[in-house]
């Protein structure tokens, strides 16, 4: 059986790990969480699990579900910035024909889909899930 400290974590999971050791660290006495870090571990909790992440993280189970849940809500009210939406009339390809597209985060990591049938992709739900809408 592995032992936990065996197990590599996800590369998001392991820099949040380290951002709140070095705020443990530098910490005076019974300092709060700072909101950054909090918004850090709710982020890799929605991919990573709230068990995990809590766990690894030494965080409460409860108050890392309810801030899951807060941030969700806030985010649905909140409207949609960062990003340019560009519409190009006529120029929807017909189906069966191939398509390339390209999503970049703010912090760089890209997505390229690379289709045969556009009409067959959920564009929408492709860029949530990258984007962790």
């Amino acid at each position: 059986m592995r032992k936990r400290r065996d197990v590599k974590l996800p590369v998001a999971l392991e820099r949040v790990q380290g951002r709140f050791a070095d705020w443990r660290e530098q910490k005076q006495g019974r300092e709060r969480i700072p909101e950054e870090l909090w918004k850090a571990a709710v982020r890799v909790a929605r991919r990573h699990g709230v068990n995990q992440v809590s766990s690894i993280l030494n965080l409460d189970y409860s108050h890392l579900k309810r801030r899951i849940g807060k941030n969700a809500e806030a985010e649905r009210r909140m409207p949609v910035a960062n990003g340019v939406f560009v519409e190009m009339e006529g120029m929807m390809p017909e189906r069966d024909s191939a398509c390339v597209v390209e999503i970049e985060k703010e912090n760089g990591t890209r997505m390229r889909i690379s289709v045969q049938d556009v009409a067959t992709v959920d564009w929408r739900r492709m860029k949530e899930a990258f984007l962790g809408a």
